[in-house]
């Protein structure tokens, strides 16, 4: 099951052309949904976290017969609070200032989005690759690119974590104690190997090593 992006615009024009949008650009990732009624969105909302879908991001006009989108978008964070949320407002509108102000103020949206975003390329597209980029970080583990097995606390152990911050290396650590250290363990056979253990992308285990057996295993 793809993570959702949910549209909500009471208009059906401006709803229709933001959907078919989105879709072209995020729809491989993404299910792409749109809703003319407030209550409508709110309650397929439900459906999805009662199903155990994700929804990456909420998107809820400012102006809307049954209740205004900053409304929405707040009755959308009580339901999910991992969803993004962008208010959409029409461009050049300044009675929106204060809607946005005050709801990025209060915690109620996030961000704001402007109809007409044509072209996408430029007033649409990066908005919501920065929103749902922001959420895949935090909802999503972080890349490995190595696993280091160690003790803690271990003077070694810290050197190697402080190697690979310095170099920008993406690695995640894993207590030998732990299931997942253990399991790293077993998989690599490394069980009674010399802790600490770095685990490389390939799966090759390296027993204690230095810090310049660690740079030219990376490179």
């Amino acid at each position: 099951m793809k993570p959702v992006i949910l549209i909500v615009d009471d208009e059906s024009k401006p709803l229709g052309k933001l959907e078919a949008a989105l879709e072209r650009r995020f729809g491989a990732d993404y299910d792409v949904v749109a809703y003319e009624s407030a209550h409508a969105a709110l309650a397929r909302l439900r459906s999805i976290k009662a199903e155990g879908g994700e929804v990456a991001l909420v998107v809820a006009d400012e102006q809307m017969p049954e209740m205004p989108g900053v409304e929405l978008l707040s009755c959308a964070h009580q339901i999910d609070d991992s969803a993004r949320r962008a208010l959409l407002v029409w461009w050049g509108d300044r009675s929106a200032s204060t809607a946005i102000l005050e709801g990025c103020a209060w915690g109620k949206l996030d961000n704001y989005l402007v109809k007409p975003w044509e072209p996408p390329e430029v007033h649409l597209y990066p908005l919501v690759s920065e929103f749902l980029s922001e959420w895949t970080r935090e909802q999503r583990p972080p890349l490995e690119i190595v696993h280091l097995v160690g003790e803690e606390p271990s003077r070694r152990t810290h050197e190697l974590r402080e190697f690979l911050e310095r170099n920008g290396i993406p690695y995640g650590f894993h207590a030998a104690s732990s299931p997942s250290g253990r399991a790293l363990l077993e998989e690599t056979g490394a069980t009674k190997a010399r802790l600490p253990i770095v685990v490389l992308l390939d799966g090759r285990p390296l027993s204690d090593p230095t810090n310049t057996e660690v740079g030219d295993a990376l490179i």
